[in-house]
């Protein structure tokens, strides 16, 4: 039976008991929120194979294997950008990875190099999410049964 349930004791990242936990706290177009007494602050990064990769690809983590030190390493350096919710950043990580935009890999790599370089994180998520050369933005109204996502570029 404990082969069901994944233990950050034993190493695991568990993934998909950080992802419902996303779910459920949470509240925007993907997320449900309905646990509205617990804080997106206190989520940790659901780590999977694309998350990983661009991680370690930016810097974004001090770990070479992936697991629950590496899903805690991510969410402490993502919390610099937003204490609040630092996993919010994890469609855009994931879409990266999914996609494999080079040129956007690269240029947030620059862009967390210099802020770091400077003891500075960048101002806002949108300097990162455009890093990816596309912002996501929900479309449709609050009430609606569905929405959906869109690409849409970044200001310059």
């Amino acid at each position: 039976m404990r082969y069901f349930f994944p233990s950050p004791e034993d190493g695991s990242a568990c993934k998909r008991l950080n992802l419902y936990l996303r779910w459920m706290v949470r509240k925007d177009g993907v997320d449900l929120g309905v646990w509205t007494a617990a804080s997106p602050a206190i989520l940790v990064m659901p780590l999977d194979a694309h998350i990983y990769a661009i991680a370690r690809r930016v810097r974004l983590t001090r770990y070479k294997s992936p697991g629950w030190r590496m899903a805690l390493d991510i969410t402490r350096r993502l919390r610099r950008f937003d204490p609040q919710d630092p996993v919010k950043y994890d469609f855009a990580f994931h879409r990266m990875g999914l996609f494999k935009k080079e040129g956007e890999i690269r240029s947030l790599s620059d862009r967390l190099s210099a802020a770091h370089a400077h003891r500075q994180p960048p101002a806002e998520r949108d300097e990162i999410v455009c890093a990816l050369g596309f912002r996501e933005r929900l479309v449709g109204a609050r009430t609606s049964a569905t929405s959906r996502a869109v690409s849409r570029p970044c200001p310059r």
